[in-house]
């Protein structure tokens, strides 16, 4: 806790101290075990039931949250680490990465995070975005910078504690678990390569080839399958497009059928529904989400010819957006997930840039 009346300026700073001063703890507690367990393979007489088994050559740092930072630091200062793994370490506004060079390749796995829903001012969060592109840019190659976004990820994705405590639905479950094994395979995969020298793609061979995967020197953004994600303060909705639905079809109308999956999730509650709709309804979901997002004024309805999915957006005069609507999993039933959450200018922006690359993806057809 910091005390009160501080200005953001002396709040960042504080934050900044305190979590180098953990940074620094973290690291040197993984030095330790590493010394110890040195100690330890050539000390039989000690009883150790490892002694001598320990091949050292190949040993990674992993950590999350903070940890991953530590993590981090000590690839940076320790060169007996031969890879590192940093989960969602980045903390923002504060640190992305800790200052030095990293002497061995390094897996730095992220999580989406909305920034509107992040701690510090615009201009905080400006700069440690700038400061993390420039970090980024300096790793040597076999570095890998990875955010995923597939839906209802969150900072503690990485671990168990999601799965232990996943919603009321066995499609909540599924997703949490997704998520889960998405990280595991490109931690696997990325230490298969660095500490095994296993000549193979690090992450899974589904999302680096989706049409979504998007590939820059240092950074995989992969959000498995072509999807827009609006994600707001206890809710997030995801329209996911599988494919065309009848591409070899005889006349226009039909050739511009797609097949989607809209998935919920509205505080603890989780739904999700199949069905058909339009390349022209996905260009005007585009086209009114994204005067709405420049203007902040009025609202939306939206609903599929199908019936399954109401989308209501109405935009406050403080900014804010509210985002309402039914989904309906089947229409032979009368089960129906109505849900409600805030959302803000930053997410809404995020969900256009994702609607036109669903664009993009895939267009309106106008041959046969």
């Amino acid at each position: 806790m910091f005390p009160p009346g501080l200005t953001q300026e002396q709040l960042l700073q504080r934050m900044s101290d305190e979590a180098r001063r953990w940074i620094e703890v973290g690291a040197a507690d993984e030095r330790f075990v590493l010394d110890r367990l040195t100690r330890e393979n050539v000390a039989v007489a000690n009883n150790f039931a490892l002694a001598g088994r320990l091949d050292l050559s190949r040993v990674a740092v992993m950590g999350h949250s903070t940890g991953g930072a530590s993590a981090a630091r000590t690839c940076e200062l320790d060169t007996r680490f031969q890879a590192c793994v940093d989960l969602d370490g980045a903390l923002a506004p504060v640190i992305a990465l800790p200052e030095g060079t990293i002497q061995h390749p390094l897996l730095f796995l992220e999580a989406y995070h909305d920034q509107a829903h992040m701690t510090g001012t615009a201009e905080q969060k400006r700069t440690f975005f700038q400061k993390e592109k420039e970090q980024l840019r300096k790793c040597p190659a076999g570095n890998y910078d990875v955010l995923l976004n597939p839906l209802a990820i969150k900072h503690g994705s990485f671990s168990d504690d999601f799965i232990l405590n996943a919603g009321n639905t066995p499609e909540q479950e599924a997703q949490t678990l997704h998520n889960l094994d998405l990280s595991e395979s490109f931690i696997l995969s990325f230490l298969d390569k660095d500490l095994k020298h296993i000549p193979a793609p690090v992450g899974p061979q589904s999302a680096l080839g989706s049409p979504a995967a998007v590939k820059s020197q240092f950074r995989k953004v992969v959000t498995m399958n072509s999807r827009m994600v609006l994600k707001g303060d206890i809710g997030e909705i995801a329209l996911e497009v599988l494919r065309y639905e009848n591409g070899q079809a005889l006349n226009i109308e039909d050739k511009n059928w797609l097949r989607a999956i809209l998935y919920v999730q509205a505080g603890p509650l989780f739904g999700k529904a199949e069905f058909g709709m339009t390349t022209y309804e996905l260009s005007v979901l585009c086209r009114e989400l994204s005067a709405g997002a420049k203007t902040l004024m009025g609202g939306i309805r939206h609903a599929t010819t199908e019936g399954n999915w109401q989308l209501n957006i109405d935009f406050e005069r403080t900014g804010t957006a509210q985002i309402s609507g039914v989904l309906i999993p089947s229409m032979a039933s009368n089960n129906a997930l109505h849900y409600a959450f805030e959302s803000d200018p930053i997410s809404l922006e995020s969900a256009v840039n994702q609607l036109r690359h669903l664009m993009q993806d895939y267009p309106i057809k106008t041959t046969l």
